[in-house]
């Protein structure tokens, strides 16, 4: 509070804002037990879940997928369930800051800059009501959207430190650890690196006399260091995985998705009057939005920003921090269209040759973002120098219209996506639902789901009552703590569409083993809006599962549940036979599985693998257990010739596998929840440990196998008896190497912040001794 001191006549509307949009917000969506969820960001139910699945460098995805940051599972709304359990107002909380603490840092900052009352909060309506604002938040998604908190925020900290460097380097730096999930998605962690530089220049226009260029680069080495080493701790994982993620990032898939995404793109008219997510042209049945602006007098009335734009950029023209600011806001005017004209040409230029600029594929999302706030900061500026009674009804108005979809509780709207389809955000959870939930987190076995129906998009559409479908991710699997494969989650460059495209053929069970997948889970509420893989309908699946391959199957409303039974194959087993193909693995499963002699414990790998294999004449028999997702170790027993360890988990190069040379205790693999093949392959009781004491064991261990791709996605090791010494037993570590990485990471931050706190502390009691 102390950006208040001395103005407490101010805090009035904010408490009455605070207060009014937490009424609106429930009466609007969480009255009778439903909640928020859809999009790409909010479908989670069980935050504790939304670690244990995504907290490590390793996602427990699909058959697994590298992370590219893990940033965004640490915030503060995430530990509310450690003392809260209660989804719904969890979830409430969520949603509220989305809108709430935008508002507070617009708010914070007309304070600061002594704008009066009645400005300070209709600006601070305007930066949330505006088209653009309201449109982006209602994705819904926190670590992307709250970046519309982040951007103001950290000018006010960068503007009421600036004369401080110790105080601003602590505080930038807590600020960007609390926050650090709006960094998750690297486009909007770019915009968050132009922000500031921005906000820097103008805070050093204005607070700088002297206007020393010198002093300018001091402060932002000191935001930018900060920024990196209190966020150390994630940042470091990109360095090892970036050439990883850019390489199925490639500049004609960028361009492709900037010209499909036309209908998004605005004019310069649509970028200037903050209109450009509107959908294009407008559909006025679409949602509320959409008949909310398609008014014939709308464009009037959205056109108050350009003009008070243009009468403050003429009276106050004189100001250096204003013209700067102006350059910016035409610059970013330009990026926002893309690359539609004018000057698209420059647009796709960027994308081509620019380095990392291929990452502004969603070019009037992100940028928009930046135009918003600096639109919103030019406004400010210039009100703080003076204002007028027309600028003030003109704000007014235009706060007043744009925010009738607030006051009337559809800034979440309801939209008819075709006759039959009606898209909400208001979900409420069906007792089979939780049943399925509980169902596969109560089960102790590691596995994978195999999801149907198979949607072409991550995006299922879930029926929740008459017309109205639920769109988003899936809240029912991803709410578990079982990976479930669908026709979009493989690898990270991989899809497995033999599982959804052979579902008739006679062998079908035999690809199931390959994928670590124990069940299927057939939801009749689900409905693939942009498509189904599979052919067949969900009630022939099922008669082909239960009568010609004779699964079991417990029902429970529209949940159906098989279970794959003796086809089933555990995360990790030795093979006993080999298969070499010259062919696409994936894309011929069906027919490499139907030779005479296949059984489940069959490898298949490429033909130019064969001299790395040597054939076994004895199996060991093995007992792993689960660490953590980026971590197993192995039990080997009665290994007397070489072998092949099979780990059904997406290929990566960061896979190690180490030989333990301490004896482990077996108490470690046990209780045992599973035997396989008459007790050749057991499975422990698994954990889910972050910290513990052996985070760096492996550092000092041999590592061992030749590494190489099985089964056309997972990983295998050949291991000959020299590898592990000539033993017979012992012990083997399986290791994703960046999560070690993670660990240095967190070292490094904890370091920054400790030294940082002790010196501040020590200045301050030196500051109050010399008083």
């Amino acid at each position: 509070m102390c950006f208040f001191k001395h103005n407490y006549s101010k805090l009035s509307p904010l408490v009455f804002t605070i207060l009014g949009w937490a009424i609106i917000l429930y009466r609007g969506f969480y009255r009778q037990g439903s909640m928020i969820l859809g999009g790409e960001g909010s479908y989670y139910t069980d935050l504790k879940l939304l670690f244990v699945n995504y907290g490590f460098t390793w996602q427990n995805s699909g058959t697994g997928i590298f992370a590219t940051t893990v940033n965004y599972l640490f915030h503060l709304v995430g530990v509310q369930k450690i003392f809260v359990n209660n989804e719904r107002l969890i979830n409430f909380v969520i949603i509220y800051t989305l809108y709430i603490l935008p508002f507070i840092a617009i708010y914070g900052l007309s304070v600061k800059l002594k704008l009066k009352t009645h400005l300070v909060w209709l600006i601070s309506l305007f930066y949330i009501f505006n088209p653009f604002s309201s449109i982006f938040l209602e994705s819904i998604n926190q670590w992307n959207m709250l970046i519309l908190y982040v951007l103001p925020a950290n000018f006010l900290i960068i503007y009421s430190f600036y004369q401080k460097p110790l105080k601003l380097f602590f505080v930038f730096g807590i600020h960007s650890i609390i926050f650090a999930f709006t960094n998750a998605n690297p486009p909007t962690m770019a915009v968050n690196q132009i922000a500031i530089i921005t906000s820097l220049v103008i805070a050093w226009l204005i607070k700088d006399k002297t206007q020393s260029f010198k002093k300018l680069i001091t402060k932002y080495g000191i935001i930018f260091g900060s920024f990196f080493l209190f966020n150390f701790w994630w940042i470091i994982n990109w360095f090892y995985i970036f050439f990883d993620a850019q390489a199925n990032y490639t500049k004609g898939f960028v361009l492709g998705w900037l010209r499909g995404s036309g209908d998004f793109i605005p004019l310069i008219w649509r970028a200037l009057t903050l209109t450009g997510l509107l959908q294009y042209p407008v559909k006025a049945e679409y949602n509320f939005f959409a008949l909310h602006y398609s008014y014939w007098y709308v464009p009037i009335i959205l056109s108050i920003p350009i003009f008070i734009f243009i009468y403050f950029l003429f009276r106050h023209s004189t100001k250096i921090y204003i013209r700067v600011l102006t350059i910016f806001i035409l610059i970013i005017v330009l990026l926002v269209k893309g690359t539609y004209p004018p000057f698209g040409d420059l647009y796709k230029f960027l994308v081509l040759h620019l380095p990392l600029f291929s990452i502004f594929k969603s070019a009037t999302e992100k940028w928009g973002v930046l135009l918003v706030f600096l639109l919103t900061l030019f406004i400010i500026l210039s009100l703080k120098n003076k204002s007028s009674k027309l600028t003030t009804w003109l704000l007014l108005i235009y706060v007043g219209y744009c925010s009738i979809p607030f006051i009337t509780s559809n800034f979440i709207p309801e939209a008819k996506i075709n006759p039959d389809l009606i898209h909400t955000k208001r979900f409420t959870d069906k007792p089979e639902y939780s049943w399925l939930r509980q169902k596969l987190n109560k089960d102790p076995e590691i596995y994978r789901i195999l999801s149907l129906p198979g949607s072409l998009n991550y995006q299922i559409a879930l029926h929740i009552k008459e017309d109205k479908y639920y769109t988003g991710n899936d809240p029912i699997l991803t709410n578990t703590n079982k990976p479930f494969i669908a026709p979009y989650n493989g690898t990270f460059d991989k899809t497995f569409d033999p599982l959804f495209t052979e579902i008739s053929q006679d062998n079908y069970l035999c690809l199931l083993s390959f994928f670590n997948l124990k069940k299927i889970i057939l939801n009749y509420d689900n409905n693939p809006w942009f498509g189904f893989k599979e052919e067949e309908s969900l009630e022939e699946i099922e008669k082909i599962l239960a009568e010609k391959f004779n699964l079991t199957k417990e029902v429970n409303g529209a949940i159906t549940v098989f279970d794959i039974g003796d086809n089933f194959l555990p995360r990790f087993y030795i093979p006993k036979d080999y298969l070499f193909t010259d062919k696409d693995i994936i894309e011929n499963l069906i027919n490499l599985v139907s030779s005479n002699n296949f059984n489940i414990r069959t490898a298949i790998l490429a033909d130019n693998l064969k001299d790395k294999i040597t054939t076994q004449t004895s199996i060991p028999k093995i007992a792993f257990v689960k660490i953590n997702p980026t971590k197993y170790k192995i039990k080997v027993e009665n290994a007397s010739t070489s072998y092949t360890l099979v780990f059904s988990e997406s290929f990566h190069r960061g896979w190690k596998l180490y030989l333990d040379n301490n004896n482990q205790p077996n108490n470690i693999f046990k209780p045992i929840i599973a035997e396989y093949f008459g007790g050749q392959i057991k499975e422990g009781s698994h954990k889910n440990i972050l910290f513990y004491p052996e985070i760096f064991e492996t550092i000092s261990k041999k590592e061992v196998g030749e590494h190489f791709e099985v089964n056309g996605y997972a990983n295998a090791w050949q291991i000959i008896p020299t590898d592990t010494d000539n033993q017979s037993d012992y012990t083997l570590i399986v290791e994703y190497y960046p999560q070690r990485l993670f660990y240095f990471g967190v070292i490094i931050t904890l370091i920054t912040i400790i030294a940082s706190l002790t010196l501040l502390l020590r200045n301050q009691i030196n500051g109050s001794k010399t008083k």
